[in-house]
């Protein structure tokens, strides 16, 4: 399995695999603090991600630690 794959633009993708945990814990809590689906939760990480030109995993970090909400509340 691969866990990247090229983008258009020539830059990798950053995938959420077993490397990152806190991915997966991040799109739980979006989950519920936007009453979505967990695809749609992990679309709106790696959208965050994408407009912040951060990492996935940095996003999923402050997300855990509870820096960083998306239903507009502060943390």
């Amino acid at each position: 399995m691969r866990w990247a794959e090229p983008m258009l633009d020539g830059r990798w993708s950053e995938q959420a695999g077993p490397q990152h945990p806190e991915v997966h814990q991040a799109t739980g809590m979006v989950t519920v603090q936007l009453g979505v689906t967990a695809a749609v939760a992990l679309v709106r990480l790696r959208d965050y991600a994408f407009a912040q030109d951060r990492r996935l995993s940095e996003v999923a970090k402050d997300v855990v630690a509870r820096r960083l909400r998306f239903d507009g509340s502060e943390p």
